[in-house]
């Protein structure tokens, strides 16, 4: 169990940095005045709203389901811990929640300053990440 989990803590780590990198970057940028809105936001599909309903509410279910995947593979783990194990796994557990939780308020925020919209064809972080400064934002929507 520890060298699996030390082969996928290599992408982990690299994933939570690049994350808060881009969310940092992107904060940074809204308080200095310089985040500018997306350049050709993805348009919004329209279908049947029992569709989106019920496409929204399996759609939250299974990411809920991931996540506690997460939480799972750490309780599972608990014997791989060093001593005290239960104390260890615990924080551990508090640390991916507060991670989690930070970049899913960074993120939400910054998609509704900047007019991020979820899309089939390109994701929220993806819009995030290609973001202009505010002068070539307010420039290519004249």
């Amino acid at each position: 169990m520890k060298e699996s989990g030390i082969v996928f803590a290599v992408p982990t780590y690299f994933f939570v940095v690049a994350m808060f990198l881009t969310v940092g970057t992107a904060l940074a940028r809204h308080l200095a005045g310089t985040l500018g809105p997306v350049p050709d936001p993805p348009p919004i599909e329209t279908e049947p709203t029992r569709a989106i309903g019920l496409f929204l509410l399996l759609h939250a279910f299974s990411s809920g389901t991931t996540a506690l995947t997460g939480v799972e593979a750490i309780s599972n783990g608990i014997p791989a811990f060093k001593e005290p194990r239960s104390r260890n796994a615990g924080i551990t557990l508090v640390w991916m929640s507060g991670i989690l939780g930070t970049l899913f308020l960074g993120i939400s925020y910054l998609a509704g300053t900047i007019g991020a919209v979820p899309s089939e064809h390109e994701t929220v972080i993806s819009q995030l990440a290609r973001r202009p400064s505010a002068d070539e934002g307010r420039s290519t929507s004249r």
